[in-house]
Order: C-alpha cells, then structure tokens, then sequence
C-alpha cells in the first residue's frame, strides 16, 4: 500500500513539474530583459552583475535564460557589457530588446508528413 502511495505521489510531482517546465519554455521573451518587465534597462545589467557576485540567485535559470544575450550558455560579464552598450544607443551584434518568439511545441512522437 505504502509503495503505492509512493508512486502515485512522484507520479503528480512528476507531472505537475512538467506542465510547469513545459510552460516556461514555450512563452516568449525580450532578450536582454533579466527583470521580465519587457524592457530592457540599465538595471538588467545590474541584475546579472548582482548574480555575477552571488549576491541573488538565478534558481531555475530563467533570468540566464532572458538575459544570455550572446547565447554562449552562461551570463558573464560580456552580456552586461551588450546590455550596456545597447542602453547607451550603441550598435550591438544581437537581438537586445527584441521579443523572442516561443517556440512551438512540437510532438516528439509525430511522424512527419510525407
């Protein structure tokens, strides 16, 4: 009885995990913007700057995930630094500010169209 008290529990922990996981990656974003206020602002930099240095944490990715803007997988001191540049009206090689589309979500056991 206990084993299956087990199992339908971290079976609802499962689920309800991915029908979280699942809504965080298919909503769009503005890149650059580590505050999610759609904007992207000096204090973006000041955010990454704050993680940079252990003062605040980024616990399930989603600020790195908005404000990577060089997508290189981590937030570093280049980022702040586009995100800088990009508040100063300088060029910058990326999308900074722009929205960023959700990816569709796709079936992986769908079978393509032939």
């Amino acid at each position: 009885m206990l084993k299956k008290v087990l199992f339908f529990t971290l079976a609802i922990a499962i689920a309800i995990v991915s029908v979280i996981g699942a809504d965080a990656a298919v909503r769009g974003y503005t890149l650059g913007d580590a505050d999610n206020n759609n904007e992207v602002e000096i204090i973006d930099a000041t955010i990454i700057q704050r993680i940079l240095s252990d003062m605040i944490t980024d616990p399930d990715g989603s600020i790195t995930h908005r404000a990577d803007v060089d997508r290189s997988g981590d937030l570093d001191i280049i980022d702040v630094t586009w995100i800088q540049r990009y508040n100063a009206g300088m060029d910058v090689p990326y999308r900074i500010g722009e929205y960023i589309s959700p990816v569709p979500a796709t079936d992986p056991y769908e079978l393509p169209i032939v």
